[in-house]
């Protein structure tokens, strides 16, 4: 396929200084130069210009005829191609594909060359040749160009990855194409860069232009993360931007998301430049996931799997036969969260942690009074007859997650309040006060490092100033992972002892993907409470002001308090 690959298609660690120092070589690239003039010796100019469209326009032509990537499949990547086609003229593209299905070798390298390749107006003369009449009255951009295409080599396009050197790859494939492909070179001589007139390094490719003075390469690179001070571009290229570096921390994967909001920073015009993320999933709530939460309609996607139903066999089929076979995916279907992900490009069917099946629920009737079902049989439950606890996971400087419990003398587990805590700490200060007036827990169960550090003495402090006391009792991980923590609340989900009310969204929305997503906060918290949970009381049995009984007209339904507001 390239030198920047091996020979089983995995992609190299990174590209050297020798490997450029070739590349730029003036004898290697005169050499070149001359077996590019003989490959089209004899042909007729008007055979010339035929092919040079077609390069332009048929992209699977490009990189399979010119290119030279034999082992593209005419069904999946002629597909793929025949989809980019279609839809150029859309601004923002997703395209998700199994690994190992040369996604990259399409999108990021060969799209990249043809965007960039000059076109002459005797060209555009030829442009559909290769195409039935059919095809011709469905292609709207027979004999023009669209927005970047039209650009050529004054295109200004950026490559993103999630480490610079990985961006530097494909950019060295590209550029390897117009200094040393013959093919290619000699239908397009003009594209050819000169090492001594234009910037040909490690991380640019700058071609022949037309218009001087650009800051920007033709075809410029960056990591995940990076800066590009004063530079913008007409199209950017993300790929592989969520690797597992983002999968295996839950910090990069922030990052990384923060960085691609940003990314329209980088576009020289806002109405017209044109974004491609290109990728294979990891997780759940990846950087895909999110961008089809903030693109939505906006968003054009393209989703492959490495097997699909075939309606006109009836049967499942592998997408990409000729480079995977039935008995090499059973191997990787042992490990079913990540061929869910990473080959079938859904996630959301990997196995989640807790069975849906167990989720029990119940409905407020009153500001303290609730209603529960055990089969047919219904209860109604007094708070004032819960052993309140609140459990917290500060999580500060990242998300927290915060529980208001309430235990039963039939040992169901009542979550009164879950919130998912994005605050800094004088809010979270506030919010436990106003939480401990409404509910009057037994305790304030926190997470010990953090409480010693950063709460001890300021809610000391404050509980003499407020003149409200409330129990700590400091709990701890015991060095268990967040997941192994979580998964010992099991149990209790297994015997309906856990009850949840349906509005509590980031709570309902952890528990639905806990074991394929990391924004676990609240269910974090709450498995610190087999720690301090005990049983209720007898109904009745505690006085009717345990409880606060009534609140202002405007009060949070959670809190019990007016909403809080904070000075910025």
């Amino acid at each position: 396929m390239s030198d920047i690959y091996n020979e089983d298609g995995s992609p190299r660690v990174f590209v050297t200084d020798q490997m450029v120092d070739r590349l730029l070589d003036e004898d290697i690239l005169s050499n070149n130069l001359k077996a590019a003039g003989s490959k089209y010796k004899g042909v007729s100019r008007e055979e010339v210009r035929k092919l040079r469209i077609r390069a332009k326009k048929d992209l699977f032509f490009l990189c399979y005829a010119i290119l030279g990537n034999n082992r593209l499949s005419p069904n999946l990547h002629g597909n793929l191609c025949a989809h980019i086609k279609r839809t150029e003229n859309e601004r923002f593209h997703e395209y998700l594909l199994a690994r190992g299905n040369f996604k990259s070798t399409i999108i990021t390298i060969g799209h990249s060359i043809q965007e960039v390749l000059p076109v002459e107006k005797e060209d555009l003369e030829y442009d559909g040749w290769w195409l039935t009449n059919e095809q011709k009255a469905n292609d709207l951009t027979l004999g023009n160009l669209t927005w970047t295409a039209s650009l050529g080599a004054d295109c200004r396009l950026l490559i993103a990855h999630e480490t610079h050197e990985g961006s530097a790859r494909f950019l060295y494939a590209i550029s390897s194409h117009f200094l040393t492909n013959p093919l290619l070179m000699g239908l397009f001589p003009e594209a050819v860069p000169s090492p001594r007139k234009q910037r040909v390094n490690k991380w640019e490719l700058e071609l022949p232009r037309t218009i001087s003075g650009n800051p920007e390469p033709t075809v410029d690179t960056l990591g995940v993360g990076g800066k590009s001070q004063g530079r913008h571009y007409n199209r950017i290229k993300l790929d592989d931007i969520f690797g597992d570096k983002a999968r295996d921390s839950q910090a990069e994967a922030e990052t990384t998301i923060q960085w691609f909001d940003n990314i329209q920073a980088f576009f020289s015009l806002f109405s017209k430049d044109c974004l491609d993320l290109t990728g294979t999933r990891y997780a759940y709530d990846d950087v895909y996931a999110h961008a089809e939460e903030v693109y939505g309609s906006q968003l054009t996607i393209y989703k492959r799997k490495i097997e699909e139903f075939n309606p006109e066999t009836g049967q499942t089929e592998i997408t990409f036969p000729e480079e995977f076979t039935p008995l090499g995916l059973e191997i990787l279907k042992k490990n079913k969260k990540v061929y869910n992900a990473q080959y079938l490009n859904d996630p959301d069917n990997a196995e989640a942690g807790f069975d849906k099946n167990t989720f029990r629920t119940f409905y407020w009737r009153g500001l303290n009074e609730l209603i529960t079902f055990d089969g047919t049989q219904r209860s109604t439950v007094h708070v004032r007859d819960l052993d309140v606890i609140i459990l917290i996971d500060p999580g500060v400087g990242k998300s927290g997650g915060l529980l208001v419990t309430g235990m039963d003398l039939q040992q169901r587990v009542f979550i009164l309040v879950a919130l998912l805590l994005e605050m800094k700490t004088p809010q979270i200060t506030e919010l436990v006060f106003k939480l401990v007036q409404r509910w009057q827990p037994r305790t304030v169960a926190i997470e010990s490092d953090l409480f010693a550090e950063v709460f001890e003495h300021w809610w000391k402090s404050e509980m003499r100033n407020r003149g409200i006391r409330f129990n700590i009792f400091p709990v701890y991980t015991r060095k268990r992972a967040k997941d192994a923590r979580i998964s010992g609340l099991e149990q209790y989900f297994d015997a309906g002892q856990i009850r949840h009310n349906e509005a509590q969204t980031d709570f309902v929305r952890e528990l639905n993907t806990f074991g394929k997503s990391k924004n676990i906060h609240i269910l974090d918290a709450l498995a610190y409470g087999p720690e301090v949970w005990r049983p209720g009381y007898a109904p009745g049995s505690r006085g009717e002001d345990s409880v606060a009984q009534s609140t202002p007209p405007d009060t949070d339904y959670d809190t019990g308090y007016s909403p809080i507001e904070y000075e910025a």
